[in-house]
């Protein structure tokens, strides 16, 4: 259900964008009577609401070849918020701690985009971002003991089994106001959140079986700010 509702919001984030771009008075845009000075450098901040129960926070940078077309790349993180229960067994249970999983990640991408078009002093145009994001291939969580309700006795796991190389795509509107933009849109990824702990174990039982079955397609919607500078 909140998959369902997660894809509901990215599909009208988008379509509401591309409504608004498209009945307010505009007029073309040329690099002749654009007001904002071209440069080369984009830094940015993205915030991303992804299936899976998972927000993700990233700073990224372009070296922008042109206006549309753009090459660079950014380091973040995601985590998952929510756990719908954890691994546990009779006398164990997984650390609360460590029963949400989440990982840090450098993407390489590449931003392309479209002519704008004007209305007042902002630029609006629609934009595209494919990407691959290189996960840090390793992951470590922290198992108790229990006697009765008294946790002793933590017990570390670790494996670097599972998803290292995650294909994004990212697609939406933006809008710029002189240096200033923001880009808003849709997700798109193979992205796996459970992929190693499915490959975690304790006193023989496995702890794939407390987790989803792997979805090949994760759905989101995210914000981006960023900022032209330099020459």
């Amino acid at each position: 259900m909140k998959k369902e509702l997660l894809l509901h919001i990215s599909c009208i984030l988008v379509a509401v964008s591309a409504i608004i771009a498209a009945s307010v008075p505009v007029r073309a845009v040329t690099p002749k009577d654009d007001p904002f000075e071209f440069t080369h450098h984009r830094g940015a901040f993205t915030g991303a609401l992804v299936s899976q129960d998972a927000y993700l926070l990233e700073v990224s940078y372009h070296y922008m070849l042109n206006r549309y077309v753009g090459l660079g790349g950014g380091l973040g993180l995601w985590q998952n918020y929510f756990s719908d229960g954890y691994p546990q067994g009779p006398e164990w249970r997984l650390d609360e701690d460590s029963a949400r999983p989440g990982n840090l990640y450098l993407r390489l991408s590449a931003l392309l985009k479209t002519p704008s078009i004007t209305f007042k002093s902002a630029r609006w145009g629609l934009m595209a971002e494919p990407a691959c994001m290189l996960q840090v291939p390793y992951t470590r969580v922290y198992v108790n003991d229990m006697y009765g309700i008294v946790e002793a006795n933590s017990h570390r796991l670790s494996t670097n089994n599972g998803q290292w190389l995650v294909v994004e795509l990212r697609t939406g509107i933006y809008v710029n106001f002189g240096p200033i933009g923001i880009n808003a849109g849709y997700a798109l990824s193979n992205l796996d959140i459970y992929s190693y702990y499915r490959n975690l174990s304790y006193n023989g039982v496995s702890f794939r079986r407390f987790y989803p079955a792997p979805n090949p397609i994760s759905h989101g919607a995210f914000l981006t700010a960023a900022y032209y500078f330099g020459n």
